[in-house]
């Protein structure tokens, strides 16, 4: 297995992101590192803060970046994450944003 994010030199941003121009596209994100187009899998009812403080964790080594969109809440005093993204060695990325986990990863990593 590939453990090693691909990084091929300068791109066009707009290739990575999303119809919402707000953020990235994780799909095309994954192109971009991992070369190849993902599998993906869907979980919803999560609670994403848990699930990254797991992988920060578990899987420090295999992180190879974390991308957050977010916002500053003036009354909890706080930021809240919207959605992010984080690449993983092994052809594998994590979206976690508004209660659902989406992972992308190419055939045969999810077993």
């Amino acid at each position: 297995m590939d453990t090693e994010i691909q990084s091929p030199g300068i791109i066009d941003a707009n290739s990575i992101i999303g119809d919402d121009k707000d953020f990235l596209d994780s799909r095309s994100l994954f192109i971009h590192c991992y070369q190849q187009p993902p599998s993906m899998m869907w979980v919803d009812k999560t609670d994403n803060k848990k699930i990254l403080e797991y992988i920060k964790k578990e899987y420090g080594d295999a992180i190879g970046g974390i991308y957050q969109y977010s916002e500053f809440n003036r009354k909890k005093k706080a930021i809240e994450f919207y959605r992010t993204i984080v690449l993983l060695a092994d052809n594998c990325m994590l979206e976690l944003a508004h209660g659902y986990c989406q992972i992308l990863y190419t055939h045969g990593i999810i077993r």
